[in-house]
């Protein structure tokens, strides 16, 4: 590459390993990443989901302690929705919307192939504090 690439490649590589589980490229590109991009809290997930998928628990620790230490949090997701030439703006879990069940009620469910998994807690190593590291789990 004839220029020293920005984070926005190494972001796009990071996600290319977590959709095809490359799990050794995606820590190289994760710890290049958190170099570049220290207060993304985005990487931090990103490579935390990485890890999370591989069974690698002790890292995942590694990753989202340090997000802790310095004080690096993932801003919930939102979305919007225009409806009757009005945009709406929903935020992650949030069900307070004046009009949320007739927005609801206009949006398809997601199909099967669509949806994650989130881990069980039996993937968990042993000895492991379980709550801990799925309560983090985004």
């Amino acid at each position: 590459m004839p220029f020293e690439p920005i984070g926005a490649i190494w972001d796009s590589l990071l996600v290319a390993c977590r959709v095809h589980q490359n799990v050794e490229i995606g820590q190289y590109v994760g710890s290049r990443l958190l170099e570049i991009e220290p207060e993304n809290a985005g990487n931090y997930v990103v490579l935390s989901n990485l890890l999370v998928s591989a069974g690698r628990w002790n890292e995942v620790r590694v990753i989202r302690d340090s997000m802790m230490e310095k004080a690096i949090i993932k801003e919930p997701g939102n979305s919007w929705i225009e409806l009757d030439k009005t945009l709406h703006t929903f935020h992650a879990a949030d069900r307070s919307h004046p009009r949320m069940e007739e927005l609801l009620s206009s949006m398809e469910p997601p199909k099967a192939e669509e949806c994650d998994e989130p881990p069980k807690a039996e993937e968990c190593d042993e000895g492991e504090d379980k709550d801990v590291i799925l309560k983090g789990v985004s």
